[in-house]
């Protein structure tokens, strides 16, 4: 079942989505053999869809604590784990190495994001969706635009205006927090093309 990576890789570049299109980005970009869509995602979305893109994130790894929430969430078998947390790390690892020169080191994401958003139409964040859940799990969104400390976002999973919501630099902040507490950090995608005039 797809995650909300391609909703977002569609949100990013204004696609026309559907159902098709959101299982064929999930097969194309999902971190091999979980479903889990991240960085390397869209790289491999823009290289086949002719939509180039580069990175800013906070760790180019999966660690322990991404590993065991993925296997509590894709119910890993217990047989499996090894050789899926290898898999992952190597694919991982491959895919940095083929996009080393987009990927760029992350230090104060929201002034990052506030600089990307004076370039780019939109930016994809991996953020944590704590701001509408009680258990935050990693949740891609498309931020859009920002008055002051007010950001506005697609967001794919969100119910209320059509997926059209407000969060402030605050709720961003607390998000990002939960997404470094469950080892996966921040990550801003932006297009290397269609940046404001």
């Amino acid at each position: 079942k797809p995650t909300c990576g391609p909703c977002s890789y569609i949100n990013l570049f204004g696609l026309n989505g559907n159902p098709q299109l959101e299982q064929k980005l999930h097969e194309e970009g999902r971190i091999k053999p979980f479903m889990i869509s991240l960085y390397p995602s869209f790289f491999e979305w823009g290289e086949e869809h002719g939509t180039p893109v580069e990175a800013h994130v906070e760790s180019q790894e999966i660690n322990d604590k991404m590993l065991k929430l993925m296997f509590y969430y894709e119910k890993t078998s217990e047989k499996d784990k090894g050789s899926f947390a290898t898999k992952a790390r190597e694919y991982l690892s491959k895919m940095n190495q083929k996009y080393v020169s987009k990927i760029h080191s992350l230090e104060n994401p929201i002034d990052k994001l506030s600089e990307l958003l004076k370039k780019h139409e939109r930016v994809a964040v991996l953020v944590s969706n704590g701001y509408r859940n009680k258990t935050p799990v990693p949740h891609w969104i498309v931020v859009y635009g920002q008055e002051e400390d007010k950001f506005n976002v697609m967001d794919s999973g969100s119910r209320e205006n059509n997926g059209e919501i407000i969060l402030t630099k605050d709720q961003l902040q607390k998000s990002f927090d939960q997404d470094r507490k469950l080892g996966f950090g921040v990550q801003l995608i932006v297009p290397v093309k269609n940046t404001k005039s």
